[in-house]
């Protein structure tokens, strides 16, 4: 699951599509129809509880929004993909290349400090949110092994899409050619200035 703090997506992409549930905006990749048991989606902003400035779904408990509508917009995020919020995990983002791997034995709500989360649990949820960082979606239909990557330019100077796939090939035997990545919705050139250290 995929939160970006966008208002406005960028221009839909070949491959993913957008879909109305629980009255919220979500988009689906194709290339995950096929495995009927993977439950993924990108939400936007749109659809929410909260109040201005923080409209309307917001999903950030650290922003000064109204705790209240902070749950019940992740309760709506959660019904819209038919699970619950405690099935769900996420961490505190810090633009590295940590990657967590999480099982049914060692998960929480809110894991450690990382950028990268990756599970084989059946009814674990990975869960983050970006605002002008790349989320990256990682999928090995063999091993049913999914990752989920936080990568801004720091993060993706630091390899954390290589990190991802490593800690999964480590973690769960997948092999490298049998993972899907997809690149969700990000900032794009038009509204972000990049200096040469990048």
């Amino acid at each position: 699951m995929c939160y970006t703090d966008f208002m406005m997506m960028p221009a839909v992409t070949r491959g993913v599509y957008p879909v109305t549930a629980n009255n919220l905006l979500l988009y689906r990749v194709a290339a995950f129809d096929a495995h009927p048991y993977l439950t993924h989606a990108i939400f936007t902003r749109r659809g929410g509880y909260s109040q201005a400035p923080f409209d309307t779904l917001n999903l950030g408990l650290s922003v000064g929004d109204d705790p209240q509508a902070v749950k019940k917009n992740y309760e709506q995020v959660c019904q819209a993909i038919n699970i619950l919020p405690e099935q769900t995990v996420s961490c505190h983002l810090i633009h590295s290349a940590d990657v967590l791997t999480i099982n049914q034995t060692n998960r929480q709500k809110v894991m450690g400090q990382a950028d990268g989360l990756i599970t084989a649990t059946p009814g674990v949820y990975l869960s983050m949110r970006f605002g002008d960082c790349t989320p990256l979606i990682f999928f090995d239909p063999l091993r049913r092994a999914v990752g989920l990557t936080h990568a801004g330019w720091r993060g993706t100077m630091k390899d954390a899409a290589g990190a991802t796939v490593r800690a999964m090939i480590a973690q769960f035997g997948c092999q490298a050619s049998d993972i899907i990545a997809v690149i969700g919705p990000a900032i794009g050139p038009c509204c972000y200035e990049v200096g040469p250290e990048v």
